[in-house]
């Protein structure tokens, strides 16, 4: 995921910067996903539609950047279906 990682490691090299922080020091992180299955479901109805193009993410490869950041980053992530739970 290297447009992902190079996100993440400028968003965590702007919080040391912001607040001062060292190496050591990671940020805490939280990504609010809304209604996240009903866009890749989009995506793969228009995806089918065109015909051609590159392929959306299935939600195995969410998951499985999911699982990447968290344990490469420590980022936690929520699913959320409605806006009361955002």
């Amino acid at each position: 995921y290297p447009k992902l990682e190079d996100w993440l490691l400028r968003l965590v090299h702007g919080w040391r910067a912001a607040w001062k922080k060292t190496e050591a020091d990671r940020p805490r992180i939280y990504l609010i996903l809304y209604q996240v299955q009903d866009a890749l479901d989009k995506a793969w109805v228009n995806h089918r539609s065109r015909g051609r193009g590159p392929r959306p993410p299935n939600t195995e490869q969410l998951q499985d950047a999911i699982l990447w950041m968290l344990i490469q980053f420590q980022i936690e992530v929520v699913h959320c279906c409605t806006r009361e739970d955002v």
